[in-house]
């Protein structure tokens, strides 16, 4: 009897043992089980300005990469623990967002990827923005571009930084053609002038505005200035003025009332600008006491000025100041003495002599008291005494008579003149 042999063939499969008869091919199935780990991807973030004017827009841009796909979804911006937006990636990596509502100061801005399937979160090393004050646009718009030398002229100023921010506080002021406005408070963001005529010098004149912020705008604006180009012309026949006076002025010494004239000034042939007046007072007397003095308007001053726009008359009050004569006080009987006058009383007192209960030495006693009273003062018999006190001098007040006011008004090389007749009493 034969005896087959048989082998044996051993195979390992995915780390299992299997026995296989010979010439006989064994066979098994295994399944293996692919894990794919999420991995970290890079970002970065830049800006496309770190020192930032105030209100201007800045653009932040974050870029990722990774091993494997480009990472997709979005990207969220923060200023500080604040989120600012969102910005979506694309299909190079990358994600941004814009913004110009960032205060004045120092931000820290970072950009944050949420991950996906196959790429973990991840956050950006910050970046450090300046936000600094910035001047804002400034609009000048004036009534005209071209004016004579003798009109007026209008301009508005209007100071902004656009939709969104805050309206700038402070003042503007305007110069330009010889003119130099004083500063001028801003009312919701603009500021009006009014240039009398005159005030601008012939030739193309520019005309700038200057803004200054207040301590409400300082920490988001800055001082910003603005300029606009008028023509001025020079006509062939520039207009004028003239002055006049509502009449004379007759007073008494210190009166305080009649003591005015009315003083107009009438622009012709388109005359506009500024006339600048002046008073004073001439006497054909020698040296009158306390002579009178004079004002122009309400200020008390013998200078004044009028502005003349359009076809206006323009009127200002002529005041004339005298003084009164001091009056007599009254004194007791002590405190007078008698002084160049009459002394016929006092004559007679002398030359009559009791004749009856008085002695020789009593009568010559009484007697040479009148002598002294009498002579005493430069006094005689025959003359005259007047009482005044014993002291102070004597103020007959302004000297009567006749006197003029002169009014001057001038414009550029131009003066007027006008005079009043004063009678003081």
């Amino acid at each position: 009897m034969s005896t087959k042999a048989t082998s044996v063939l051993a195979l390992f499969f995915g780390g299992l043992l299997a026995l296989c008869p010979g010439n006989v091919i064994c066979q098994k199935q295994v399944t293996y089980v692919q894990v794919v780990r999420q991995a970290t991807p890079t970002i970065s973030l830049a800006s496309s300005a770190t020192l930032i004017p105030y209100a201007t827009a800045v653009i932040l841009t974050a870029k990722l990469s990774g091993r494997g796909a480009t990472p997709s979804g979005a990207v969220a911006f923060y200023d500080g623990t604040t989120q600012l937006g969102t910005g979506t990636l694309s299909s190079t990596g990358e994600a941004t967002f814009s913004t110009s509502g960032l205060g004045i100061g120092s931000h820290s801005i970072t950009a944050f990827y949420g991950g996906e399937e196959n790429y973990f979160p991840v956050t950006s090393v910050a970046l450090v923005l300046s936000v600094v004050a910035s001047p804002p646009a400034m609009i000048l718009t004036p009534s005209l571009l071209s004016i004579t030398t003798s009109q007026g002229l209008g301009l508005t100023v209007v100071v902004s930084a656009g939709n969104g921010h805050p309206v700038p506080t402070g003042t503007v002021a305007l110069a330009g053609g010889g003119y130099v406005s004083p500063a001028t408070a801003l009312s919701n963001g603009s500021a009006t002038f009014s240039i009398p005529g005159g005030s601008l010098a012939a030739g193309r004149i520019q005309l700038t505005a200057t803004y200054t912020p207040d301590s409400f705008s300082s920490a988001t604006y800055s001082s910003s200035t603005a300029a606009i180009f008028v023509t001025v012309i020079a006509p062939s026949h520039p207009g004028y003025f003239m002055l006049s006076n509502s009449g004379s002025i007759t007073v008494n010494s210190g009166a305080v009332s009649g003591n005015t004239s009315t003083i107009s000034v009438t622009p012709s042939a388109g005359f506009e600008g500024v006339v600048s007046l002046s008073c004073s007072v001439t006497s054909s007397l020698i040296n009158p006491a306390h002579p009178p003095t004079c004002t122009l308007g309400p200020g008390g001053s013998s200078s004044s000025s009028a502005t003349i726009a359009g076809n206006s008359v323009v009127t200002t009050t002529l005041t004339v100041q005298t003084t009164a004569p001091a009056s007599l006080a009254h004194f007791p009987l002590k405190g007078l003495f008698l002084e160049g006058g009459s002394a016929t009383l006092a004559c007679l007192l002398l030359f009559w002599v009791p004749t009856q209960r008085r002695g020789r030495r009593g009568m010559f006693a009484f007697s040479l008291f009148l002598i002294i009273l009498v002579c005493s003062g430069t006094l005689g018999c025959g003359g005259s005494f007047t009482l005044r006190a014993g002291n102070g001098p004597s103020n007959s007040g302004t000297t009567p008579g006749a006197y003029i006011v002169g009014v001057a008004g001038t414009s550029g090389a131009t003066t007027v003149t006008t005079t009043v007749n004063l009678t003081v009493k």
